[in-house]
């Protein structure tokens, strides 16, 4: 504990700027930085190897951009990779304010962000409307004909995602993404396992972005801070991800609620698949019992005993903590995530404020609770009561909270004693524990007067067939809301499927109070409208279902009858040649494949198994499998569509 007490101290008593923050990070010089798989090696980056290179690309820039007065803004577009930290440790070397904008952001946001902040140039891997596009292959391939010492930018600026309206901009200052990187000392000081070791290293799996918050602050500047290592991966698909972490032997994963609801779900169906549910659930509540009893000795039988061939199919046998953060984690994946020994403990943060809070007690009874713990060193909380709703919603105020927002080119000074409010209802338990109940724009009048969380309603239901849904507020004339749900379906969806997802739903909703069932349900005929990290921008699809401009079906509760399997037309050998096709490539009984049962959701297949089908179709019937073929999951479409060539 001594090394990190010191580590800690010396960012205390500096003077806390962007520039003694990187001075105390590369000053691990023979420590791994960053390493990464390509093909069956593994690269990996010193401190020291990096530290090089941000030298000497900072010394491009500032000759590159001589131009531009000290504390200019310049836009950093890129994904997760090694010239993302180069660039942006060399940006702020430089004397420039880094814009950190996400890969998928569209014209509208970029033009919105150089019209907030003055900012003209943007480095990326692509052309960039909105901006002049500067390719980041010529800033790393420029030779300067002097190492520059640097003129020093003390400020970040961050976007919002725009889910509920335009994008806000909001900046931090050198002091303020200090006080948010020391809340790591408190934070390993209450709970070990942030800084418990594997196999001689803490590597962090980097499945966060680091233009966000969450990535940028929990994960690269806390545990950059310590000298730690952090894995990069190469796409984000499912297994990608599980076999990196295996391969690289990693210890922390912070990641959004998809990731652990998407490991639960993986568990659950391979338990169905095996017929091993009830031995699933009595191994989860023998875990969770013998942890909550002594959490070190019950993750260790966990580990050892109970789910040890479970972990070895998941994120291996390394992971000291997780952190599930950027919205609400299903119940079901608290427990089972928790069961099966992985730590999974929940976090609240934001843009504006940055992060907050995390739960730190060890037992899984608590983490269970979903509770984020208790407001940070760096700030305090506090509860105030909804004018128009009577709910209590959160302010926050402090040294880490951000410093400045950008509208329209002006700079607005934010104080740390001013309070913030962040539009998030929350509630406190007797121990002083903060519960994020919903955001504003995501919540409804209830028929008894309550507010309901259409998130906490969504966080329930995952049915199959089902791409991505999102729950929505329909308006009744006297003033309540009724909730509904809308699908984007996953591939084509016949009468059998649709009535499965009704059935589904109707079992959900058997479990809900009736002020939080769901009344209707409409399945989409366009993508959802999402903001360009990925998130349903749920006013704009409410706005779209009531106006009918967004096209959807609306379905009937108990209108749709199952399809009779043997009703369909299509060559009955056909549909044999092709479960037999389903059965080699998953290694399953053929008898266990019915015409309809779908590839990924009743056979529990997975992406790369599902390129293994295509391949092998293709080949055993001689035929180009289209963009067509990709929406074929069962062996009846795959018939159909072989038929119609």
């Amino acid at each position: 504990m001594k090394f990190y007490d010191r580590v800690i101290r010396d960012l205390q008593n500096g003077d806390r700027t962007l520039r003694h923050l990187y001075e105390i990070t590369f000053s691990f010089s023979s420590e791994i930085y960053l390493e990464e798989s390509r093909g069956m090696d593994i690269v990996r980056y010193t401190y020291a190897d990096v530290k090089k290179e941000i030298e000497r690309v900072s010394s491009g820039l500032c000759q590159r951009f001589a131009h531009l007065p000290q504390n200019s803004v310049i836009g950093l577009k890129l994904p997760n990779c090694v010239e993302w930290v180069v660039i942006f440790w060399a940006l702020i070397r430089a004397g420039f304010k880094p814009m950190l904008l996400a890969p998928a952001a569209d014209e509208t946001n970029l033009t919105h962000c150089a019209r907030g902040t003055g900012m003209e140039y943007v480095i990326s891997d692509k052309a960039v409307p909105g901006a002049v596009f500067v390719d980041y292959k010529e800033v790393f391939s420029a030779k300067p004909d002097r190492l520059c010492e640097g003129r020093w930018a003390d400020h970040i600026i961050l976007s919002t995602s725009g889910t509920t309206g335009e994008p806000k901009i909001f900046g931090y200052s050198g002091k303020a993404i200090a006080a948010q990187t020391l809340n790591s000392g408190y934070i390993i000081n209450v709970n070990k396992s942030f800084r418990r070791f594997y196999k001689g290293a803490i590597r962090q799996l980097v499945v966060l972005p680091f233009y966000h918050i969450f990535g940028l602050s929990a994960v690269l500047l806390w545990y950059g801070l310590f000298g730690r290592t952090f894995v990069l991966l190469k796409d984000l698909r499912p297994d990608t991800i599980l076999a990196t972490a295996q391969y690289h032997n990693v210890s922390h994963v912070f990641a959004v609620p998809l990731l652990w609801d998407s490991l639960a779900d993986g568990i659950m169906r391979e338990a169905k698949k095996t017929g091993q549910v009830e031995k699933l659930k009595k191994g989860t509540k023998l875990s969770l019992a013998l942890q909550n009893f002594s959490p070190a000795l019950g993750r260790f039988v966990a580990s050892k005993l109970l789910f040890k061939s479970v972990r070895s199919r998941l994120l291996g046998d390394g992971i000291s903590i997780g952190i599930s953060g950027g919205g609400a984690v299903r119940p079901d994946t608290l427990e089972l995530i928790n069961a099966i020994g992985y730590p999974l403990h929940v976090g609240y943060g934001m843009t504006e404020i940055g992060i907050t809070s995390v739960e730190l007690r060890k037992k899984p009874r608590d983490l269970m609770e979903a509770s984020v713990g208790k407001a940070l060193p760096s700030l305090e909380y506090q509860l105030r009561p909804d004018p128009e709703t009577g709910a209590n919603v959160l302010w926050v105020r402090g040294e880490s909270c951000f410093s400045a927002r950008y509208i329209n080119g002006e700079v607005i000074p934010h104080s740390e004693d001013e309070w913030y409010c962040t539009g998030d209802f929350f509630r406190q338990d007797e121990k002083g524990n903060y519960f994020f109940v919903g955001r504003n724009a995501d919540m409804v009048n209830g028929s008894s007067g309550e507010l309901i969380s259409l998130v906490s309603v969504e966080s329930r239901i995952n049915p199959k067939y089902v791409l991505r849904g999102c729950c929505i507020g329909r308006e009744l004339s006297d003033g309540q809301t009724e909730i509904c749900y809308v699908f984007e379906p996953a591939g084509s969806m016949p009468d059998f499927r649709l009535a499965r997802v009704m059935e589904y739903i109707e079992q959900v909703n058997a479990t809900l109070p009736d002020t939080h069932r769901i009344k209707r349900v409409y399945m989409a005929g366009a993508p959802l409208p999402e903001s360009y990290n990925g998130k349903i921008k749920r006013s704009e699809l409410t706005a779209g279902i009531a106006s009918g401009e967004f096209p959807a079906t609306r379905l009937e509760f108990g209108a749709l009858r199952t399809a009779n399997e043997n009703a369909e037309e299509i060559s009955s050998q056909l549909v044999s040649e092709l479960i037999d096709c389903f059965a080699d490539i998953l290694n399953v009984p053929a008898e266990e494949i019915r015409p309809n049962s779908h590839f990924l959701y009743d056979l529990s297949g997975n992406s790369m198994q599902y390129l293994a089908l295509l391949d092998r179709i293709e080949k055993d019937f001689g035929i180009p499998l289209t963009a067509e073929g990709n929406s074929c999951a069962t062996p009846a479409e795959f018939a159909q569509l072989i038929e119609k060539q």
